[in-house]
């Protein structure tokens, strides 16, 4: 539905009122018909993202970041700031599967602000898997799935063995330190692996003042032992990872018209503005997240298999605020567990 083009001379004169009458121009669209062949192959879709063969070398380019920052940096992801997750196509949360050597992390949806207790030093090889092969990974799938394992242990050594890596950062904003440690040995049918990793960070700063209460502190600890024989293998893997982080003082605000003045302002009241320090205070957020997984595989023959797999965890997550009967002490206001 339309109008016919008019082209046509008008000499105006003061005073005079020129009308123009468009004729409907009205069109019947023909069918529109989408055609498309389907190809069979037996080829799996192929699996988009990072294969790192010696992730441990590159994460020391970037020790002294957060592990969100490096998530964002080496998974091939988007991140929509200030969202503190892995994002895959704008999907987050309980729609992207984060799997630590097998074991599906289960406390991604409880809300935006909770990042993933995941020690990404640890990781030998990151895949990300999206498309259609997340079908295979069950619920939580739906936006993609991260992948993070531990290299094989050191089986099959005619004499024990011993490797170790040390990889140390600095963050300049919040005079951070990062420091991570593996070591792991081998011996015949036998493999061990020790991995550790300790940040700490203070306030960060702008140009012009330092936002007070945004350090943060992480402790993480795992290992892994197993045993391969000629057609059994046993392996034992267990985390422990801590981590608080600070709220910045001057981001509680109560109602529109206190958020509108300090946009105004331009700059935090003088009053939430201290030196630097180390130290968290409440309100802060921490969480303490456990792994621990077991698995066996018999090879019966060359065409059959049995795998057995157990795991368990354990997350908790506090929510810190100032006391007003008590200047300076904190209460949970709220546990996740």
């Amino acid at each position: 539905m339309g109008y016919k083009s008019i082209s046509k001379m008008v000499t105006v004169t003061p005073g005079q009122t020129i009308t123009i009458r468009l004729s409907d121009d009205s069109r019947q669209l023909d069918n529109v018909e989408v055609t498309a062949k389907k190809r069979h192959t037996n080829a799996l879709p192929a699996i988009v993202g990072h294969k790192l063969g010696n992730a441990r070398a590159r994460w020391c380019q970037l020790s002294g970041k957060t592990a969100r920052n490096r998530a964002r940096r080496k998974l091939g992801k988007h991140r929509v700031t200030p969202l503190p997750k892995p994002v895959i196509q704008g999907m987050h949360s309980s729609r992207i599967l984060l799997m630590n050597n097998g074991v599906r992390l289960e406390s991604q949806s409880w809300g935006a602000d909770h990042a993933p207790e995941l020690d990404y030093t640890g990781s030998s090889m990151v895949e990300v898997v999206k498309g259609a092969e997340c079908i295979r990974y069950g619920f939580g799938a739906m936006g993609g799935v991260v992948l993070l394992n531990d290299a094989e242990l050191p089986y099959g050594q005619k004499h024990p063995v011993l490797h170790s890596n040390v990889n140390a950062g600095y963050d300049t904003n919040a005079r951070g330190v990062s420091t991570s440690a593996s070591v792991e040995s081998g011996y015949g049918n036998l493999g061990l692996r020790v991995h550790g990793m300790y940040t700490r960070g203070g306030d960060y700063r702008t140009a012009d003042y330092v936002l007070n209460n945004t350090g943060y502190n992480t402790i993480s600890l795992s290992a892994q032992a197993g045993y391969r024989g000629r057609k059994f293998t046993a392996t034992f893997f267990t985390s422990l990872y801590y981590q608080r982080s600070g709220i910045y003082y001057a981001s509680k605000i109560s109602d529109l018209s206190q958020l509108i003045k300090r946009f105004e302002y331009g700059r935090p009241s003088p009053e939430t503005i201290f030196p630097f320090s180390y130290r968290i205070k409440p309100p802060f957020q921490q969480s303490q997240h456990v792994t621990m997984k077991g698995e066996v595989k018999w090879n019966i023959n060359e065409n059959h298999r049995i795998d057995f797999t157990l795991s368990f965890q354990e997350n908790l997550r506090q929510g810190l605020r100032i006391a007003k009967r008590h200047s300076g002490a904190g209460f949970p206001y709220r546990t996740l567990f």
